[in-house]
C-alpha cells in the first residue's frame, strides 16, 4: 500500500508543482485509506464470520442455547437427585441444564464440579452443562475441569468472563441494567442474563433491548410456563427457570414423571415463542 502512495505522489510531483503534487499525494492517501479501510473490514468480517459460523466448541454451545432455549436450573440437588431429575428432564426435551455453585460450601456429593462431573460422564452429548453462581476465576477453573460448557454469574465481574473465555467456555453473566448490559457485552460476554428477570419486567427488557438489539438476552427470574412465550416474543434469546420448573417436592417425593411432562409442556411453548422471539 505505500508503494500506492509513493507511486500516487511521484505521480504527482512530475506532473507539476504545488498542486499537482498535493493532488497526487492526496490520490495515493485515498487509494491507501480505502484499501485499508477495505482490507480492515475484510479481516473483521472473516473474524466474525469465523465466530458466527460455528468455529469452535463455544460456538455450537451458543447455538444449543439458542435453538433449545430452556435452561433448567438445578440449584441444591445431591448427585443421586441430579441424575434423576436430568433423565426426568431429558425425557421431556430439555436438553440444557446449569448447576449452581454454592457460595456458602456445600456436602459432600452437592458440589457444582462433582454434579457436573457424574451429569458428564452419565450423559455426554446429549446434554450440555452449564456451572451457575459463579464469581470467581477459581470456580470458572473448577467447572471447566468438570466437564461444564457455560459459565453463568448473577452479576458481572470481568474477571469471571476473561477466564471463561480463556478456557473457550460460553459466557453468561448477570445484569440489571443498560449500563451493566453493555459493560457485560463489552468484557466479552455471549449472552447477558437478564436476572432478576420478573421483578424487572417483560416491558423493561424490551425497553432496554431498543438500543441494545445486538446483545443476545437470557432472562432468568421469574419466568414459568404461563410467561415463558412473552419473554422470548419480547426479545430473549434464552430463559432459565429454576423451582418453578425442579420442584422441590416432586423431587423430594420422585415424581419425576410429573416433572418430565411439565418440562415438555415448557418446550412445547418455547417452540411457539421462539417463532417470532429471538
Amino acid at each position: 500500500m505505500n508503494r500506492d502512495v509513493n507511486a500516487g505522489t511521484g505521480g504527482g510531483a512530475s506532473a507539476g508543482a504545488g498542486a499537482g503534487r498535493s493532488a497526487g499525494a492526496s490520490a495515493g492517501m485515498s487509494a491507501e485509506g480505502g484499501a485499508g479501510r477495505s482490507a480492515g473490514a475484510s479481516a473483521g468480517m472473516s473474524a466474525k464470520a469465523g465466530e458466527d459460523s460455528g468455529a469452535g466448541p463455544s460456538a455450537s454451545v451458543i447455538e444449543k442455547i439458542r435453538q433449545h432455549k430452556v435452561v433448567a436450573i438445578l440449584r441444591g440437588l445431591h448427585a443421586d437427585d441430579a441424575l434423576r431429575v436430568t433423565e426426568a428432564l431429558l425425557a421431556g426435551g430439555i436438553t440444557l441444564v446449569e448447576i449452581p455453585f454454592n457460595q456458602r460450601g456445600a456436602a459432600p456429593g452437592h458440589d457444582a464440579p462433582a454434579v457436573i462431573r457424574l451429569l458428564k460422564e452419565r450423559f455426554g452429548g446429549s446434554l450440555c452443562i452449564g456451572a451457575g453462581t459463579a464469581l470467581t476465576a477459581g470456580q470458572v477453573d473448577l467447572a471447566a475441569a468438570a466437564g461444564a460448557e457455560f459459565i453463568l454469574s448473577p452479576g458481572t465481574a470481568a474477571a469471571v468472563i476473561t477466564r471463561t473465555k480463556e478456557h473457550g467456555l460460553v459466557s453468561v453473566p448477570g445484569a440489571a441494567t443498560a449500563s451493566e448490559m453493555a459493560e457485560a457485552y463489552r468484557c466479552g460476554a455471549d449472552i447477558v442474563k437478564l436476572f432478576p428477570a420478573g421483578d424487572l419486567g417483560i416491558g423493561y427488557m424490551k425497553a432496554v433491548l431498543a438500543p441494545l438489539n445486538h446483545i443476545p438476552v437470557m432472562a432468568v427470574g421469574g419466568v414459568d410456563d404461563s410467561n415463558l412465550q412473552e419473554w422470548l416474543q419480547a426479545g430473549a434469546c434464552s430463559v432459565g427457570i429454576g423451582a418453578r420448573l425442579v420442584r422441590e417436592v416432586w423431587v423430594k417425593e420422585r415424581r419425576y414423571d410429573e416433572l418430565t411432562a411439565l418440562a415438555a409442556q415448557y418446550v412445547s411453548r418455547a417452540v411457539q415463542g421462539g417463532k417470532t422471539g429471538s
